[in-house]
């Protein structure tokens, strides 16, 4: 219910009750935003940590079928994957 112009209390409290696949999906989710995460995760946990932490919470996600969800966390452990990778050496142009 709408009071003056802002949600009622209620109303919130229903906003957040709805599960994250129905706010917002998978594909509205920035590649910017996914590395973003990932570099954060890194920083606070450590590139080892960051990727158990990234792992565990897809596991947790598939657990609650939370797919939505657990596709994005997919993305962020693949970021974390990609940002901690040992660096490649460069291959010759000839």
């Amino acid at each position: 219910m709408v009071i003056a112009g802002r949600l009622s209390d209620a109303a919130l409290e229903n906003l957040t009750a709805i599960a994250y696949s129905r706010v917002m999906d998978n594909a509205s989710v920035s590649d910017r935003d996914v590395y973003l995460k990932a570099k954060l995760l890194i920083d606070e946990h450590g590139k080892d940590g960051a990727r158990s932490h990234a792992a565990g919470r897809v596991q947790q996600l598939l657990a609650q079928n939370r797919m939505d969800e657990a596709m994005l966390w997919g993305r962020i452990q693949d970021a974390v994957d990609k940002m901690t990778a040992a660096p490649q050496k460069p291959k010759p142009l000839i």
